[in-house]
């Protein structure tokens, strides 16, 4: 929940890798749960963005629609695929997660760095700033004791024009002055709602076929896809990341119940509808838990900086593939000295 409000994560990585590598349930059966956390978690954080006007349902609906035409191809092979690599299947998830776990420790030192940057451009900036504050105060200091040594004589002109001269000077300044902080407040705006970027064909092309592709494996494997979602957004279509956060979940959302839908038809996997009631209880545990970090994320974790919140991610992903890892080699040295083999 955390990780899905924040950075549109999905629980696939979490929840298949935990339950599956450690025997908990099946491939069935943790994929329905992974989903089920998906579907909830998306819908929600869709709801939440869209109140704060963060989520297109434009691309919502139709990154949704082509992602679940590539679902039904992906279903085509899921039997195939766990029948003939289950087990290699399960001991990669560790491998996964330590992958995964290292992209976020990686990302958090990018951007750990980044904002060491920025404090140290903004300290030199402010104190650039405050020495030419004391510079204009020097100068305005030496011209008023200028003009108190030096009188306006009634029958001089050069006084005046002098004057006249120094005012228009200020004036100059005073215009440079505005159109700097014209420029900065330019250089803040937020980037503009879909309806005003302005994106080649060439990119539709490919944020479409990426995402039938991102649709294929989610049928294939019940892959939520909802941070690969924020990639295509964010990179190909310019939304800036929280309007990419919140499209993206209404993506997983469609897709993912999608995927429940299938699973419970039957059309996919043919003993899960028998055996799915037994699971209600620890859906409905995980569907609490992922909203309520859903919350804390929208109302708290947006105030830490996003070095921080891809650190917990990266180390709670750490902690899994540790014990997928430890669980599926221990599986297997049992076997092997197990004499009925």
């Amino acid at each position: 929940g955390l990780a899905s409000a924040t950075i549109g994560f999905t629980a696939w990585t979490v929840v298949v890798p935990l339950f599956f590598a450690g025997r908990l349930t099946n491939i069935e059966e943790s994929i329905f749960l992974s989903a089920s956390m998906d579907f909830v978690n998306g819908l929600v954080i869709a709801i939440l963005y869209y109140r704060q006007k963060k989520t297109s349902l434009f691309y919502g609906f139709i990154f949704g629609f082509v992602s679940i035409g590539g679902a039904i191809v992906g279903f085509w092979f899921t039997n195939l695929f766990f029948d003939a690599f289950a087990e290699r299947f399960k001991r990669g998830l560790g491998y996964l997660d330590f992958l995964i776990s290292f992209i976020f420790f990686v990302r958090c030192w990018v951007l750990y760095r980044k904002q060491k940057q920025e404090e140290e451009q903004a300290s030199q900036t402010k104190i650039f700033s405050k020495l030419d504050d004391d510079i204009e105060m020097v100068a305005s200091s030496q011209h008023k004791t200028n003009s108190v040594q030096d009188p306006i004589t009634l029958g001089e002109d050069k006084t005046p024009s002098t004057t006249t001269t120094t005012t228009e000077t200020v004036s100059v300044d005073d215009s440079e002055d505005d159109v700097i902080s014209e420029r900065v407040d330019d250089s803040n705006l937020a980037v503009p709602p879909e309806s005003q970027i302005v994106v080649s064909k060439w990119r539709w092309m490919l944020a479409l076929f990426l995402s039938f592709l991102i649709g294929a494996l989610a049928g294939l494997i019940g892959f939520g896809g909802g941070m690969v979602f924020v990639l295509v957004f964010f990179l190909l279509l310019g939304l800036d990341q929280l309007h990419a956060v919140g499209t993206s979940c209404l993506v997983m959302a469609e897709l993912t119940l999608f995927i429940l839908v299938s699973y419970l038809s039957g059309g996919v996997f043919i003993h899960l509808p028998s055996t799915v009631s037994r699971l209600f209880p620890l859906i409905g545990l995980l569907v609490i838990g992922g909203v309520i970090g859903v919350f804390i994320a929208y109302y708290f974790l947006f105030n830490w900086p996003l070095w921080k919140i891809n650190a917990l991610i990266g180390l709670i992903l750490f902690g899994i593939a540790v014990f997928a890892t430890t669980h599926t080699y221990l599986e297997i040295f049992r076997d092997n000295d197990d004499p009925s083999e």
